[in-house]
């Protein structure tokens, strides 16, 4: 965006807008498919909102929201965070001559987002990836891959949960 374009967009109503409905999202808490409705109408891409789950306290990039793609089925817990866009210091931006980059960010069907993690501009996370408590997704997450840590990395396999489970012992409550 030319730097004009960019100014005038900041003191829009649709600015505002968005601004509104993420922090409406943010708080949301009843009922389930709510954050997930305020989210797809302030710009974030869903198919069906309603298979979708995010949790209160998630935040998903409040200036460009119209670059991130949430497929169906995925489970977005508290606390996380989906960037979508990286902004510079004015030194930064002195030096390189850029203002901010925006890229896509793509969760896949299935997909699920641990507490409190960070997902940066241009990852897609995997069809039913899961992404750890608090990691840091920097880049692509593969299908099926569970990730951890900052920079988030491979440390399982969701298809290898299958057999850990058949070893366990369930319990009574």
């Amino acid at each position: 965006m030319e730097p004009q374009r960019v100014d005038k967009y900041f003191k829009s109503f649709a600015f505002l807008w968005k601004g509104a409905l993420g922090y409406l999202a943010y708080i949301a808490v009843f009922p389930v498919w709510l954050p997930a409705w305020l989210h797809k109408k302030r710009g974030v891409n869903m198919k069906n909102y309603r298979t979708v789950y995010i949790a209160p306290n998630v935040l998903i990039d409040t200036t460009f929201p119209q670059h991130v793609f949430i497929e169906d089925n995925v489970y977005i817990t508290r606390g996380a965070k989906i960037i979508s866009h990286t902004s510079y210091t004015p030194a930064t931006q002195e030096e390189t001559g850029v203002e901010f980059s925006v890229n896509d960010v793509v969760i896949e069907y299935g997909a699920y987002i641990g507490v409190n993690a960070i997902v940066l501009p241009s990852v897609r996370i995997g069809r039913c990836a899961i992404v750890g408590a608090g990691a840091v997704v920097t880049k692509d997450v593969p299908p099926y891959a569970i990730v951890g840590g900052n920079p988030a990395r491979v440390i399982g396999d969701v298809r290898n949960l299958k057999n850990k489970n058949k070893n366990a012992q369930t319990q009574k409550l």
